[in-house]
């Protein structure tokens, strides 16, 4: 058996010459033992200790089950854009522009309601119970829009329908990658929480799919607004048998239970009983540390992270991206463009113009699955925001602003459809901003598309990340409303290529603001990643690079 020797203080690791040799806390001070209910406990350096690194049944069973979560949310969010252009022919009237404003958009808001209430929910219910409590309205609300009446008011159906899906929504964004990294070991936490977003775009580019298959049956939108209630029904029924997330077990007492949870996600009678207790150990730790701070309510613990220097970064940092994800334009390639493609006046197949939209859905779906595989190489292998000689993150911005202003200069306007078209606008170059689009979608996927929701699951301490993961996600909704109510008046007084110009530029800041101020969280435990936001804003990439974790090892 071999001592330990712990250092104090920060996780910089530039100020001791001999970082092979020391344990650095993050936390702040500790010595070599651990008192637990009258029992000390020596944390050693042998194989009982060592991190776990296997992948399970157990937990890949949670989270196959929890990403249906992500996929529904990426299948309602797109879904509408086809339902709308048939909904017409259905009813006895025409729906007005601002009816189908409101269907649209009320989603959004909606979810940014959800994420609000997704933060008390985590808090005092649990991420099981919150993430069943969404699967359930999921399936209300697809329910209620497949069975709305073919009537004046019908439409009224679908909009609250609508609106119950979007608190669904809400709560899905936030607690799926919350949950995920709480169950995942630190060597598979990045692979697994992105899954979420891989299946947003998978949902996205089914809703495609659907929209095109049913665009041909009576009353098809029927079909494409009821569809996802198959899975959530099943989402709903499988979590009442997953395990609760054994850090929010922890945090109410329950440390036995959430022993019982760790050995099943980390292999179950196979699994060595010292790892396990040197990370429940590892979980408590920190939880006794923010046992002030839990004794909080909601606002006074929002009032404790606006105080404290790194955790107010953190917040920054974590509501940043999410603003930057969603002020970069996505939504725009995802419902607005299809409008755009088809605004040329001499266009003569508006009554049919749903049928030029699938390529658009099934290219938006389809380069974004691309994109993510790229994306599982770069942020798990490489990290979030370093890989060799460029920066995964501001590499995709880069990319996107030129995309974005391709664009903005050539936008397409030639419509193909089975049939005559006599005339087309006379711009040449339309293939240019097809290629455009392409290359902004597959630059998103693989890193503003998952990682600010990885990044806001792992960034806060355990007594804030409910709260942090709430405020982040309101963040991302309300800019996704900004962005959806804002963009066709953009079009109309900055016209297209100013709107699209715009969003190069927040393009850009959002690449000045993770250069200065992302930092690695790979390779890192929950507990560890908090330290990372005491040092300085933007160190050198030198001391990025440098390990920072708790690593056990001899000293001399």
């Amino acid at each position: 058996m071999n001592d330990v020797k712990w250092v104090k203080g920060s996780t910089e690791t530039a100020e001791y010459p001999d970082e092979d040799k020391v344990l650095l806390l993050s936390s702040g001070e500790r010595d070599g033992t651990e008192e637990e209910d009258g029992v000390e406990q020596t944390l050693t350096d042998n194989k009982e200790s060592q991190p776990i690194t296997k992948l399970t049944t157990s937990l890949a069973t949670v989270t196959i089950f929890s990403i249906i979560g992500g996929f529904v949310f990426g299948y309602d969010t797109s879904v509408i854009s086809g339902a709308l252009l048939i909904l017409d022919k259905d009813y006895d009237y025409t729906l007005t522009s601002l009816q189908k404003e409101l269907v649209v958009s009320v989603t959004i808001g909606a979810a940014a309601l959800g994420a609000v209430l997704g933060g008390p929910s985590n808090e005092i219910l649990g991420r099981r119970p919150t993430i069943m409590i969404a699967s359930f309205l999921f399936t209300i609300g697809a329910i209620l829009m497949a069975a709305a009446p073919i009537s004046a008011w019908g439409w009224i159906i679908i909009l609250i329908g609508r609106f119950i899906v979007g608190i669904g929504i809400g709560l899905t964004s936030m607690t799926v990658p919350m949950y995920l990294a709480e169950c995942s070991p630190s060597s598979y936490r990045g692979k697994i929480t992105v899954l979420s977003n891989a299946a947003v775009t998978g949902g996205q580019f089914v809703a495609g799919l659907i929209d095109f298959g049913f665009s041909y049956v009576n009353q098809g939108w029927r079909y494409m607004l009821g569809i996802t209630a198959v899975p959530s029904l099943m989402n709903l029924i499988a979590f009442i048998f997953l395990p609760e997330s054994p850090r929010w077990l922890v945090g109410k007492g329950k440390k036995e239970k959430a022993r019982l949870v760790l050995a099943k996600l980390r292999g179950g009678k196979t699994v060595d009983q010292g790892s396990i207790a040197y990370e429940l150990q590892e979980i408590t730790n920190n939880l006794q540390e923010a046992a002030k701070e839990n004794n909080q309510n909601i606002f006074l613990k929002v009032w404790t992270m606006l105080r404290h220097r790194h955790l107010l970064m953190a917040l920054i940092v974590g509501c940043g991206l999410q603003a930057i994800q969603q002020l970069s334009g996505i939504n725009t390639v995802n419902l607005a463009v299809h409008f755009i493609s088809c605004s040329c006046d001499d266009c003569v197949i508006q009554d049919n113009c749903f049928y030029c939209l699938f390529p658009y859905n099934a290219t938006y779906g389809q380069e974004e699955s691309n994109g993510f595989c790229v994306n599982r190489e770069w942020t798990t292998n490489s990290g979030k925001c370093w890989i060799p000689d460029s920066i995964v993150l501001h590499q995709d911005n880069e990319t996107c602003d030129s995309s974005f202003l391709t664009f903005g200069q050539f936008p397409p306007n030639d419509i193909a459809q089975y049939g005559t078209v006599h005339s087309s606008c006379p711009n040449t170059f339309s293939w240019l901003a097809m290629i455009a689009l392409v290359m902004y979608i597959v630059s998103f996927a693989p890193g503003m598309g998952p990682v600010p929701w990885t990044v806001n699951a792992e960034i806060y301490p355990n007594w804030a990340r409910s709260i942090g993961n709430s405020l982040s996600s309101t963040t991302n909704w309300t800019s996704n409303l900004l962005v959806s109510i804002t963009f066709l008046h953009l079009t109309q007084y900055l016209t297209r290529y100013g709107a699209f110009s715009l969003y190069v530029c927040l393009a850009l800041l959002g690449w000045l603001f993770i250069f200065l101020l992302l930092p690695e969280t790979k390779g890192k435990t929950l507990e560890q990643v908090e330290g990372l936001f005491k040092g300085p804003p933007c160190p050198p990439p030198g001391l990025r690079s440098r390990k920072t974790s708790y690593n056990k090892l001899n000293a001399e």
